[in-house]
C-alpha cells in the first residue's frame, strides 16, 4: 500500500499515472476500420471507402501526416509482420508503398509527397478492409496500375 503524506506527493503520483496512461494510449493507436496499428501523429481520419474494388467492398480511412519517409516505412515494416510490401512508382512520378495482408483482406498504403530535395514527406496513409478478400498476388499487381481493377 502506498501512503502519501502531503498534496505534493499526491500531485506527483497523479501526474505520473496520467503520463503513463497517455503513453500507453499513444503506443496503442489503431485504425478503426482495420484494427491495424496506426503511426503516431496522424490527423483525424476521413472516409475512403469504395463499394467496388476488384469485386470487393473496400471500407477504409484516409489519414494525413507530415514526417520523414524512412521513419514511417521502417515503422510499418516493423509493425505489419506477415504483410507483403510493395514499392510502386506511378506514371505521374509519385510513389507509394503498399502493405498487403497475406489473406488479401487488408491494405495499408503510404503516399509520398514532394519534400525538400533531401527528404521525402508523406501526404497520406490509407487503411482498407476488403470484403470478400482479394487474392494478394492480384492486389499487388493491380496496385501498380494507374486505375487498379478497371
Amino acid at each position: 500500500m502506498i501512503h502519501i503524506r502531503n498534496h505534493r506527493g499526491l500531485r506527483a503520483l497523479s501526474a505520473l499515472l496520467a503520463f503513463g496512461a497517455c503513453a500507453a494510449t499513444a503506443s496503442a493507436a489503431t485504425d478503426r476500420a482495420t484494427g491495424l496499428p496506426l503511426y503516431a501523429g496522424t490527423t483525424q481520419p476521413m472516409d475512403a471507402s469504395d463499394p467496388d474494388f476488384c469485386g470487393s467492398a473496400k471500407s477504409g480511412m484516409n489519414y494525413t501526416l507530415n514526417t520523414n519517409a524512412p521513419d514511417v516505412l521502417a515503422w510499418y515494416k516493423g509493425k505489419l509482420h506477415g504483410f507483403r510490401y510493395e514499392h510502386v512508382k506511378l506514371p505521374d512520378g509519385h510513389n507509394f508503398d503498399a502493405f498487403v495482408s497475406n489473406d488479401g483482406k487488408q491494405i495499408v498504403e503510404v503516399y509520398q509527397g514532394t519534400g525538400d530535395g533531401n527528404h521525402k514527406y508523406f501526404d497520406n496513409l490509407f487503411y482498407f478492409e476488403l470484403t470478400p478478400a482479394v487474392d494478394p498476388s492480384r492486389l499487388t499487381t493491380e496496385l501498380k496500375k494507374e486505375l487498379p481493377c478497371s
